[in-house]
C-alpha cells in the first residue's frame, strides 16, 4: 500500500507542482486576498490602493456594499459601469463623505436591494444620491440576473477552493497564449493583477482605467475599445432583443424614487452620454433608435415629477470631441466632471448640492495637468507632466 501511495504521488507530482506554482503566482499578484482584507487595506493605507482581480471574480456587489457600510457616506453614486467616473474630488468639501457604489447592480432590482439596506440602516441614508439611468437598467431582458441577497453580499470567491482552480485555469491560458511571464508583478499598487499595476477601484469607489489612459498617452485618439458597434450589429451583450422598456422595472424604479424622496434623500438622475461615433452608428438602426428615443423621453417625465436630471448628451453637443470618451458608452472623468459642474451651476441649488464648492470643481475640470480622459491625479501610476491635448 505504501509503495502504491508513493508511486501515485510521484505520478501526480508534476500536476501538484504546477498547481503550487499557479497558486503562488496568484498569491504574488494578491489575487487571493479576501474582500474584507482588501477593504481594510484600502481604508487604512495612506496612499491610494487599487482593487481589480483578473483571475477571480471581483464580486463588486459584495465589495462595494461592504465598503459603503464602512464609508458611512453622505453622498452616494449608484448605477452600472457608466457612473464609475464620478470621483470624490468633484464633491468638495465632502470628499471624505463620498462613495461611488457603481457597478454593484445589474438593473433596478439591484437599486431596490440597496434601498432596502438603507431602510434597514445597514448603509447610511445619504443626503444626496446620484443614480445612473442606463437604458439597460430598465430594458426588458429574456434572461435576468435580478436580485441581490444576503448570500450574494457575503460571497467571496477567494474563500472557495473551486474558484482557486478556476483562477488557475485562467492564468494557465494567459501563460499559453501570451508566451510570457508578464503576469509576474513589477509594482505593488493594490490588489489583483490589474490592481497591482494601478488599474481598478479606488477607495472612493471610482474606477481608474490605467491601461486606457496609458494607450491614450501614447496615441491620443478616440478608440471604441468596447466594440459596441459590433455588439449592436450582432445583437449581443446589452443590445439583445427585445428593444423595449420593462414595465415592471419602470414600476420598481418609480417606487424606489418615491421612497428616496420620502426619506429625505436628494436625488439626481444621470442619463449617461455616448460617443458621437456610436450615436451616429446606432441612429441608422431603426429598432434600437426608436427604443433609445423612448428611453430618452423619460428625462422629461422625471423632470415633470420634479426630479433633478443630468440629461443625455454627446461630446459634440457639449462642445467636446470623442477623445473625452473611454469608449462608445463610457465617459471619461473629465467629461463627467464637466457635466456635473454644468448641472450644479445651471440649476437652483438646494440641500447638500448648495454646499458643494463650485470654485474647486471649476479648478479641477480646467487644470492644466489633465488629458481628456483623466485628471491625472493618480500620481503613483503616472507622472503629472501631460498637458491637455
Amino acid at each position: 500500500m505504501r509503495h502504491f501511495i508513493l508511486k501515485t504521488l510521484l505520478y501526480l507530482s508534476p500536476v501538484l507542482l504546477l498547481i503550487g506554482v499557479l497558486e503562488y503566482i496568484m498569491y504574488l499578484n494578491r489575487e487571493t486576498v479576501q474582500i474584507n482584507a482588501v477593504i481594510e487595506g484600502q481604508v487604512n493605507c495612506k496612499h491610494e490602493l487599487y482593487y481589480f482581480k483578473d483571475f477571480f471574480d471581483n464580486s463588486p456587489y459584495s465589495y462595494k456594499v461592504k465598503m459603503a457600510e464602512r464609508k458611512n457616506a453622505r453622498i452616494l453614486v449608484i448605477g452600472q459601469s457608466t457612473v464609475l467616473q464620478f470621483g470624490k474630488e468633484m464633491f468638495a468639501p465632502f470628499q471624505d463623505s463620498f462613495y461611488n457604489i457603481g457597478f454593484s447592480i445589474h438593473n433596478v432590482y439591484g437599486l431596490q436591494s440597496i434601498l432596502g439596506m438603507i431602510e434597514k440602516k445597514k448603509i447610511r441614508r445619504p443626503d444626496l444620491m446620484i443614480i445612473g439611468i442606463d437604458a439597460d437598467l430598465i430594458k426588458k431582458r429574456l434572461v435576468e440576473n435580478d436580485y441581490l441577497d444576503e448570500q450574494t453580499l457575503n460571497f467571496d470567491p477567494a474563500e472557495h477552493l473551486a474558484y482557486h482552480f478556476a483562477g488557475m485555469q485562467t492564468l494557465l491560458k494567459q501563460m499559453v497564449f501570451n508566451h510570457s511571464l508578464a503576469f509576474i508583478p513589477h509594482s505593488n499598487l493594490g490588489y489583483g493583477q490589474s490592481g497591482m499595476r494601478g488599474e481598478g477601484f479606488r477607495r472612493d469607489g471610482s474606477l481608474h482605467y490605467a491601461g486606457i489612459i496609458s494607450n491614450y498617452l501614447e496615441n491620443p485618439i478616440y478608440v471604441d475599445r468596447g466594440g459596441y458597434k459590433a455588439m449592436l450589429k450582432n445583437k449581443d451583450y446589452i443590445f439583445t432583443a427585445p428593444y423595449e422598456l420593462d414595465s415592471m422595472k419602470m414600476q420598481v424604479l418609480s417606487e424606489c424614487l418615491k421612497k428616496l424622496k420620502a426619506i429625505g434623500v436628494q436625488v439626481v438622475l444621470f442619463f449617461p452620454p455616448i460617443s458621437n461615433d456610436f450615436y451616429s452608428f446606432f441612429s441608422s438602426d431603426a429598432k434600437f433608435n426608436n427604443f433609445f428615443n423612448t428611453y430618452l423621453a423619460l428625462q422629461d417625465t422625471f423632470e415633470a415629477k420634479h426630479f433633478n436630471v443630468i440629461r443625455f448628451t454627446t461630446p459634440k453637443r457639449f462642445g467636446l470631441t470623442d477623445n473625452y470618451m473611454l469608449d462608445g458608452i463610457h465617459p471619461g472623468e473629465v467629461f463627467v466632471g464637466k457635466l456635473w459642474h454644468d448641472f450644479i451651476v445651471s440649476k437652483p441649488r438646494r440641500g447638500i448640492i448648495s454646499r458643494i464648492d463650485t470654485a474647486s470643481l471649476n479648478r479641477l475640470i480646467n487644470t492644466g495637468y489633465q488629458i481628456p480622459l483623466s485628471f491625472m491625479r493618480d500620481t503613483l501610476v503616472f507622472k503629472r507632466k501631460h498637458k491637455t491635448h
